[in-house]
């Protein structure tokens, strides 16, 4: 077996399926930060507060159910992905509030989320495939 077939192309079906479902994740994060920001009001830091963890499970269920094997207890799977949540929660916030005091990007809300989307994704890809299946690769 080549290292294509062994290594390579298995690691790409898994990013596309995590892509899928961060895509799915983000839908629900960027619709309900963009609903809290401008429809309700709240700041770019209390919408993103909100929105991030709310997202956050939605996207460990459906890690769950169809990327990662459970090489760990489901307690302790669940632990280490709301430890690894947390940590993009913190980035999430430091990004969406420094780049929320830039003018232009505050007219562009969008593209804020963009950016702290764009960050994480590889972020929370190789972290939380350590906490499923205890390795990065």
């Amino acid at each position: 077996m080549s290292y294509w077939q062994s290594t390579i192309k298995p690691l790409f079906l898994l990013k596309s399926k995590f892509l899928i479902t961060s895509i799915l994740a983000t839908v629900l994060d960027v619709g309900l930060y963009l609903l809290l920001f401008h429809q309700f009001g709240l700041s770019a830091f209390t919408a993103q507060a909100i929105a991030y963890p709310i997202a956050v499970l939605f996207n460990f269920l459906l890690q769950k159910w169809f990327i990662f094997e459970s090489h760990r207890k489901a307690s302790t799977i669940f632990g280490l992905a709301m430890l690894v949540s947390g940590v993009g929660y913190l980035i999430s916030l430091g990004l969406v509030y420094c780049l929320d005091q830039v003018a232009f990007l505050h007219q562009n809300q969008v593209i804020i989320k963009s950016i702290e989307k764009g960050i994480l994704f590889f972020y929370n890809f190789y972290f939380k495939r350590f906490a499923f299946e205890k390795r990065f690769v």
